[in-house]
């Protein structure tokens, strides 16, 4: 753990509680993530996982999750409008990823909340749905006056 900044782990591993006290005692971040690559579960689901990951102190909590469909990218960006003040990294995959990768990322008026996101280093994602991060970086240059203001 001395060579990482940051440790990403399954919210449903057994070992989060423990690695989340390990991580936090070497002054390192803490993501706990869950993926879904089948649907977006429904509301109450996505909480419960919320909470889980809440009660092992985790840093950050990573929501990845497939959306085929309009209705499971706007349960997502719900999700992230009703918790615009938690530390939350919500994205789908598939084929709503790259509208959630450019839309959720960053406070109102510019985005859902979402504190980041993930893209491929180049045109070959891995899983669908990526963008690849110099068409991300483009993009929130030209839609977000603080990104740009702080990333040339």
């Amino acid at each position: 753990m001395d060579h990482v900044d940051a440790i990403d782990c399954e919210i449903a591993s057994q070992s989060l509680s423990d690695l989340t006290t390990e991580a936090h005692e070497r002054g390192k971040i803490v993501i706990a993530s869950t993926h879904d690559f089948v649907t977006t579960p429904p509301r109450r689901d996505l909480d419960e996982r919320l909470n889980k990951a809440r009660e092992h102190g985790a840093d950050f909590i990573k929501f990845a999750t497939r959306a085929d469909h309009l209705e499971e990218y706007l349960r997502l960006r719900e999700f992230c409008d009703s918790h615009i003040d938690e530390n939350l990294a919500v994205m789908a995959m598939f084929r709503y990823g790259p509208l959630s990768r450019k839309q959720l990322p960053g406070q109102p008026p510019f985005g859902h909340g979402s504190r980041f996101t993930y893209g491929c280093t180049d045109q070959k994602a891995v899983v669908a749905g990526q963008v690849p991060y110099q068409e991300l970086h483009d993009h929130f240059r030209r839609t977000n006056p603080y990104y740009s203001a702080r990333f040339q």
